[in-house]
């Protein structure tokens, strides 16, 4: 479980629950740190991660990276994928056709905005 703390405060603050899998957690420092998360790797095509209407903040499951596009060709062929983003702010936008992001990475979470619910299939 992933803990918030709040500097100056002698309380514990816990609004996260369980991990799930498949979906992108942010965490917040107030100076560079580091972050082990241990386990076993989630089987992608046994993980269909749930997306909804606006944005989600998912995880890419796959070990290896894979272009981005070739990962959300589902959910863009059927028109429903407005945009993609990374941690760094680049940006995946089909309707233009323009990848800054190139590959999906391993242990990274992205942004993805879509008109209506959808399923992500790796």
């Amino acid at each position: 479980r992933i803990i918030d703390y709040y500097q100056g405060l002698d309380k514990q603050f816990h609004g996260i629950g369980n991990l799930l899998i498949g979906q992108g957690y942010q965490i917040k420092t107030i100076a560079i740190s580091g972050f082990n998360n241990c386990g076993t790797n989630a089987i992608p095509n046994q993980n269909i991660i749930q997306l909804y209407s606006g944005w989600n903040l998912i995880e890419y499951l796959r070990v290896e990276p894979e272009y981005i596009d070739i990962i959300l060709i589902k959910i863009n062929s059927t028109g429903n994928l407005i945009l993609a983003k990374n941690y760094l702010g680049s940006v995946y936008m089909p309707e233009f056709n323009f990848n800054g992001i190139g590959f999906m990475m391993p242990g990274q979470g992205y942004q993805i905005k879509i008109f209506n619910n959808d399923t992500l299939e790796y």
